[in-house]
């Protein structure tokens, strides 16, 4: 997880390194992608995805490195998914900031007023919770529940409706 900020931060900095213009140059681009190379491998990530856009226009997305370290020819590509574990969290709360921002929702609001076929595993809770507490550790679900759920072959459909059947 440290590596993961710690990337995240040098990578907030890659802006500062382009140029003005969204069209970057070959030069530009290939900067790019050894300055992300060169961090890969001085923090010994054997493979990451990295997409980078500015104002609203992809600037470059692609894999780096291998999946599986056992298997080197086995590339990460744009296809590739990854376990980004905690944070998704940061992702959620950003996109229910925008929605509450946008008057789209409010955080008191009922997470059944939002999705009326939302269910957790008791009645009350499925009832009362609110969008506030999908943030704040509020929801009864114990840490790594349902985590590898997905692993199983079980599609984003399925693990939304699995949450009745997780147990606090």
């Amino acid at each position: 997880m440290k590596r993961l900020t710690l990337l995240l931060v040098a990578l907030m900095w890659l802006p500062l390194t382009t140029s003005a213009q969204n069209n970057l140059s070959q030069e530009d681009i290939s900067n790019i992608k050894s300055y992300i190379e060169q961090i890969r491998t001085d923090w010994q990530i054997p493979g990451m995805g990295v997409t980078i856009f500015k104002d609203g226009e992809l600037l470059l997305c692609k894999g780096f490195g291998v999946k599986n370290l056992d298997n080197p020819q086995d590339s990460v590509d744009i296809h590739t998914l990854f376990q980004i574990g905690s944070v998704t969290k940061s992702f959620t709360a950003y996109l229910l900031a925008t929605l509450v921002e946008e008057g789209l929702i409010s955080w008191e609001d009922r997470v059944k007023h939002i999705l009326p076929d939302f269910k957790m595993h008791d009645p009350w809770v499925t009832e009362h919770i609110q969008v506030k507490d999908l943030t704040s550790h509020k929801t009864g679900i114990g840490g790594q529940v349902g985590t590898y759920i997905p692993n199983l072959g079980y599609d984003r459909d399925d693990v939304y409706t699995m949450m009745g059947l997780l147990k606090p």
